[in-house]
């Protein structure tokens, strides 16, 4: 889905279009999936960030 919207420059005669994109279903099931999985998101972003610490300390 999306959406045109026309402006018109005050101060000139030209007209600027712009197409906006929107796609409620896309952000729906992307606030689905992280309803699901935000325990398994922050368990990866401890792990991530535990082997950013090690790699660290090998430095």
């Amino acid at each position: 889905m999306y959406e045109n919207k026309k402006d018109i420059s005050f101060w000139q005669t030209q007209y600027f279009i712009t197409v906006e994109t929107i796609d409620n279903k896309l952000e729906e099931l992307t606030n689905k999936l992280l309803e699901n999985e935000i325990e398994n998101i922050n368990i990866a972003s401890t792990i991530d960030e535990i082997q950013g610490l090690v790699v660290d300390i090998y430095k």
